[in-house]
């Protein structure tokens, strides 16, 4: 975009339209001089409702964590559980989302934890948002639904 003429607030404002995700100016400028690539840093991510994103969301919201190690500009989506099987349902839906495979689970610190961790840029910023923000990618198609019966009514 910026090869035809964009400004960055112009790359900015569309980034934020299709994936609903709001930028800097400088990642913008990093990425147009090629000094970082957005697809090199992590899964690549378009923000889509769906019950794994909603899922994600609400995991992200409660027992779930984002953390950035800003020395090597990794932004990175966690959770750590003592249930294995709620870790692993949280893998599969972050996989979904990012359209790649399931990332490996280990040990937490705890010696009944169990841990996975997905590095996306993109996807970290988005779970950034109010939650206000959010709400069209949970209220929809029986999402809400989704979020309520994998985290509360696992068997």
């Amino acid at each position: 975009m910026r090869l035809n003429g964009c400004t960055y607030r112009q790359i900015i404002d569309e980034i934020k339209k299709e994936n609903g995700v709001s930028l800097p100016k400088s990642t913008i400028s990093y990425w147009a001089r090629g000094v970082a690539d957005p697809l090199r840093a992590g899964h690549p991510f378009v923000a889509r409702p769906s019950s794994e994103l909603a899922y994600v969301i609400g995991v992200e919201r409660g027992d779930g964590f984002l953390n950035v190690k800003a020395k090597n500009h990794q932004y990175r989506i966690r959770l750590r559980a003592v249930d294995r099987e709620f870790v692993e349902a949280f893998n599969e839906a972050v996989s979904k989302v990012l359209g790649c495979s399931p990332h490996r689970l280990w040990k937490g610190e705890k010696v009944r934890e169990t841990e996975v961790e997905f590095g996306s840029y993109l996807l970290h910023k988005f779970l950034l948002q109010k939650l206000d923000d959010l709400k069209p990618f949970i209220e929809r198609d029986g999402c809400l639904c989704s979020i309520l019966r994998q985290r509360f009514f696992r068997f």
